[in-house]
């Protein structure tokens, strides 16, 4: 990508707008979405379809050339993923990503327009709880108010994340953004069906889609610190002024996504981060324990977790990304093997309303494997 940021902008805006007024000509702009993943983006009805989207607004002052260059990078995966045909990569119902609609780009400010991540997330005015485990929200904050998931719910929502973030793996795209805040989850009724949207790609960046997963072709510090993986964390002592580093670190590649996953996982289960973190805690600390990525399962949150979940977690936060599982391994870790497969059937079912087909995905899984 170049590095003039405002031409990258321009290469992949969909509209040029000759004022900033001109949105409101495209768009019905109706209220600032309040919680959920999508929080504090604009809940807006397309004029020309009807259709309802979010739009993600950023004042063009406020961003450097290199952040311009990067979300133009971002638009750019983000539509190789939308590009793919289904027979590489099909998009579950249940495991979904918030991919962008249309760029705006006006003489003041870009204009991300990206698909909903719940159907009801212009209606929500509060995070929605129903009962014990109904959700239309983002995962933090159902963290926030439980503390951490029961391991039930830990297994149908992480694999429900991990089959969305392989979607944008086999299209050729690494998010490098994966939080908890990021993750959109909407449960309709108590113990019914799990539906996940991954959603503020901003953080996006394309990868060759025939290389090897272990393949680095990818530079820079991105993404939220505490998430972020060992060899993405070098990165900020190569880009302090003047460098601490004498030269830049290793790319890096898909495996910093798997990474990521693991700390969810962690965050999940255990209502905490392996690290030590928070508003006492200075970015480069935080980020030097993250490269040692030197842990232990002594907290009190770990007693009831199961061998398997532990297992998992002590398999994705390993500090090679040599050593860390793909992700078709992980979908076959006992951890996620059935919701695997009530998620697969779940589709199945849809399949008979209109959806997707049973065997052609479990087909397209197996495929990974040869």
């Amino acid at each position: 990508m170049s590095l003039d940021g405002y031409a990258a902008l321009r290469r992949v805006a969909d509209v040029q707008l000759i004022a900033d007024s001109g949105v409101a000509d495209l768009y019905e702009l109706k209220s600032p979405l309040a919680c959920g993943a999508q929080a504090g983006c604009t809940w807006a009805i397309d004029r020309r379809t009807g259709i309802t989207y979010a739009l993600d607004e950023k004042p063009l002052a406020e961003l450097t050339p290199r952040r311009k260059a990067d979300l133009a990078a971002a638009v750019f995966a983000q539509r190789r993923i939308a590009d793919t045909p289904v027979e590489i990569a099909e998009e579950l119902h249940c495991a979904r990503l918030a991919l962008v609609h249309e760029v705006l780009l006006s003489p003041k400010r870009l204009v991300l327009v990206t698909h909903l991540a719940s159907p009801a997330s212009g209606h929500l005015s509060e995070a929605m709880t129903i009962g014990a485990s109904a959700y239309d929200t983002d995962l933090m904050t159902i963290l926030e108010q439980r503390g951490r998931l029961a391991e039930s719910d830990a297994r149908r929502i992480f694999t429900r994340i991990v089959l969305a973030t392989k979607r944008a793996h086999d299209c050729g795209a690494v998010l490098r953004n994966l939080k908890p805040e990021n993750v959109h989850v909407r449960q309709a009724e108590r113990h019914g069906e799990f539906e996940v949207c991954l959603t503020q790609l901003h953080c996006a960046a394309p990868v060759p889609q025939d290389a090897d997963s272990d393949a680095g072709t990818l530079t820079g510090l991105h993404g939220t610190p505490e998430y972020c993986a060992p060899e993405v964390a070098l990165w900020y002592w190569h880009e302090l002024v003047p460098p601490r580093l004498p030269e830049p670190p290793p790319m890096y590649g898909p495996k910093a996504d798997v990474w990521a996953l693991g700390m969810c996982l962690h965050v999940m289960l255990c209502g905490c981060f392996p690290f030590p973190s928070g508003d006492g805690v200075e970015e480069d600390e935080l980020l030097r324990t993250v490269n040692a990525a030197t842990f232990t399962f002594n907290d009190p949150g770990w007693r009831k977790v199961s061998e398997e979940a532990l297992d998992l977690v002590g398999q994705l936060l390993q500090r090679d990304p040599l050593d860390r599982p793909v992700l078709e391994e992980v979908l076959q870790h006992a951890f996620c093997a059935d919701a695997l497969q009530e998620a697969m059937l779940a589709e199945a079912g849809r399949s008979r309303r209109g959806g997707h087909d049973l065997d052609k995905l479990l087909a397209a899984l197996d495929g990974d494997e040869s």
